[in-house]
């Protein structure tokens, strides 16, 4: 049986308090660039077994980047690990890297069991430049501004 998702929490007040996004909404998830999110997924019938289950996450802002599910985060790309597997509830943390383009974003959510595949659309969220992070690379307004 293939594992199926039923729901998703983008824990948004506690994602936007964390990425000094608060004050831009409390119903809606608004990150930064270089900085992880934790979120928190629901299957339905079965819960997530990591031997037999591959989920690969999907976000889109024009291209499209896929990255699998994985043990570790990879600092230099897009990438996600389990926090907390808690069967039925699977607690993912998503790095969005350094350099990764700012905009509007989907997130998709692939699962693959028995050889069979299901796509879930999970939501959307805003990617926003991160001035605190090490490794984005400013943008000319903004060394302007900091020169002021």
């Amino acid at each position: 049986i293939i594992l199926k998702l039923s729901k998703t929490d983008f824990h948004f007040e506690q994602n936007n308090v964390q990425h000094k996004t608060n004050k831009f909404g409390k119903e809606r998830l608004i990150i930064r660039r270089g900085k992880e999110i934790s979120i928190t997924l629901y299957f339905d019938g079965r819960n997530y077994d990591k031997e037999t289950d591959k989920i690969t996450f999907i976000v889109k802002t024009g291209p499209m980047i896929e990255f699998e599910l994985a043990d570790q985060l990879r600092k230099n790309e897009w990438s996600a690990s389990v926090h907390k597997n808690s069967g039925s509830e699977l607690s993912v943390i998503i790095l969005p890297p350094a350099n990764s383009i700012i905009g509007h974003y989907s997130l998709k959510c692939k699962i693959s069991s028995d050889g069979k595949s299901a796509t879930a659309e999970m939501g959307k969220f805003v990617l926003l430049f991160n001035p605190w992070c090490e490794g984005t690379v400013p943008s000319s307004e903004t060394l302007a501004i900091k020169k002021c």
